[in-house]
């Protein structure tokens, strides 16, 4: 926790009550060396008591007001979380001035059809389970893992994870997460570690048969990516071989 951060943001007005909110979660998980931060949007929903649409478009104009920028860096335990950097030297009342600059041009293109359909999708995902905070910057052997007391991978981390991924290559997200798909998903999560879900998701991400490029057009989904035949193949890496020329 940085508590510059978090005094830094205490005094950052915003137009939206919501994006203070945001904000001030972002700056409790913000590094004290370089103020990022990388919590998940599940995790940003749960200290906000907001959906997903609220803190996605609350995230949308902290950017555009310059108050937060992307590095382009994932982290997180399934290596799909972004990395923010709270933007210190910025003016406690620039995110006020800069917002209403920009406020047109955040309204259209937030107005997108690709941005609501997207947003839209996301927001039907539940958010039952606190996802926890943890970096990806760990090198303890899953067997030391499975040995101490550390919280399991949750359902709707991997959910999540699922959808990051499968929205950069162009596949099916998660809309719902039907009961079938939770037990299934639990199943995988007691039997295998986090590293195996990373290596599947690199899996489907680099594999042009799973992206459609196939003689049905099939691509994959939740529900192939959650059937555990499917799971082990992908880590053997059975998929790579079927990657068109």
């Amino acid at each position: 926790m940085s508590f510059e951060a978090l005094a830094w943001a205490a005094k950052v007005r915003t137009s939206h009550s919501t994006d203070k909110l945001v904000l001030l979660g972002l700056a409790e998980n913000a590094s004290r060396d370089d103020a990022e931060a990388w919590p998940s949007i599940a995790s940003l929903c749960e200290f906000g008591s907001l959906n997903r649409k609220t803190v996605i478009a609350a995230l949308d104009r902290l950017i555009t007001a310059g108050l937060i920028v992307e590095t382009g860096e994932h982290k997180g335990r399934t290596g799909q979380v972004k990395v923010y950097r709270l933007n210190l030297s910025n003016s406690p009342e620039i995110g006020t001035v800069k917002q209403s600059q920009n406020r047109d041009q955040s309204q259209k293109r937030n107005s997108s059809d690709f941005t609501r359909k997207q947003s839209q999708k996301r927001d039907t995902e539940p958010m039952r389970e606190p996802i926890p905070l943890v970096s990806s910057n760990d090198d303890t052997p899953p067997a030391a893992k499975n040995d101490n007391a550390e919280k399991p991978l949750s359902v709707d981390e991997v959910v999540e994870a699922w959808n990051e991924t499968a929205g950069s290559i162009g596949l099916r997200r998660c809309a719902k997460l039907t009961e079938d798909r939770r037990k299934r998903l639990r199943s995988l999560i007691r039997k295998y570690p986090i590293e195996d879900f990373q290596t599947a998701l690199a899996a489907v991400r680099r594999s042009s048969f799973c992206r459609g490029e196939n003689d049905r057009g099939w691509t994959a989904d939740i529900e192939f990516f959650s059937r555990e035949r499917n799971f082990v193949k992908l880590i053997e890496g059975s998929y790579d071989g079927k990657q068109a020329a």
